[in-house]
């Protein structure tokens, strides 16, 4: 009958879009049919079913920065402050740091010094060491004022990922960067501190359903890399969407499975577009699995790396 040959059509059309998805589903799993309730993911609830015929429908232009990130000097705080080098350990001089973003888009290192050392701080002066993000300072620090003794001050200065990726060990790259500041002919404080990579996340880094599944097959497989991701914000897809898009990790699609929902996400990291996958547990707590793919295979260590901490309740 003509409704049975439009169905064995439609199911051809199945079989051809289940071939061209990149991702590998376990063979014994099964997508719950389309009709998810209305969430960031609802346009699409099985990525099998992409229907690449069809644009995707525009999402949410992402908001500047996360909820509840405070403002200090212009400059929205995306890693909280904290002691990189304590006074009895540098002197007297305490030096404290954040990081955050500024009106354009800039990551911004903030510099706080509490002195209580004997002598003012009148100026301010900051190298970063070969890192595996490339994070190099392209202003230099500049101090609010001079902090005299018994006094506390600010600094910043505009970082970005411009620099050599140059991990210590490339099998393990880390958000770890050793910095020195010079405040005065004997004073010079080296520090070690952690910079996440989801600062470096580009705001052109959306992906429609099309691209992202030419660029997972146009990239080798050797260049996929895996890791189990430890966080405790949420372990909620729908929550950790919200979450991820004012750090300029953007959703694509997301398919259902009895024991899992897996979502994909886009990001652009030093101009290459990066393509996660995100496996979340029915009922797990605490961890989730994630696959990414970039041209550069570092980078891919990196990004999900990046992705752990902007889940994380402290970056």
């Amino acid at each position: 009958s003509d409704e049975s040959d439009e169905s064995e059509e439609e199911s051809e059309e199945e079989s051809e879009e289940e071939e061209e998805y990149p991702v590998r589903p376990p063979a014994a799993a099964t997508p719950v049919s389309p009709g998810s309730p209305a969430s960031p993911s609802s346009d699409v609830d099985d990525l099998l079913g992409l229907g690449l015929g069809a644009s995707s429908p525009a999402s949410p232009a992402p908001v500047a920065t996360p909820s509840g990130a405070t403002d200090v000097a212009g400059v929205s705080i995306l890693v909280q402050k904290r002691v990189v080098m304590a006074g009895a350990q540098n002197k007297g001089l305490e030096v404290s740091t954040a990081y955050g973003k500024n009106a354009s888009g800039q990551v911004v290192m903030l510099v706080f010094f509490a002195n209580g050392s004997g002598v003012p701080v009148q100026q301010a002066a900051l190298r970063v060491n070969k890192n595996s993000l490339g994070w190099q300072p392209t202003s230099p620090l500049q101090l609010d004022a001079p902090v005299a003794p018994g006094g506390q001050g600010k600094a910043q200065a505009v970082l970005a990922p411009t620099g050599e990726l140059a991990p210590k060990d490339p099998a393990n790259p880390t958000a770890d960067v050793q910095c020195a500041i010079k405040t005065g002919k004997d004073q010079v404080t080296y520090f070690w501190d952690r910079i996440p990579a989801f600062l470096a996340f580009e705001a052109n880094g959306k992906s429609s359903k099309e691209e992202f599944l030419s660029t997972w097959k146009a990239i080798p497989n050797e260049n996929e890399r895996s890791l189990t991701l430890t966080v405790d914000k949420t372990s909620d897809p729908v929550e950790a969407t919200r979450l991820l898009e004012p750090y300029n990790v953007f959703y694509v699609a997301k398919r259902r499975m009895p024991d899992k929902v897996i979502v994909y996400f886009s990001a652009r990291l030093r101009g290459q577009l990066v393509l996660f996958e995100l496996e979340f547990p029915t009922g797990a707590v605490g961890t989730l699995k994630g696959c990414s793919r970039t041209q550069d295979p570092l980078l891919s260590v990196i990004a999900l790396q990046g992705i752990e901490r902007a889940l994380s309740m402290n970056p």
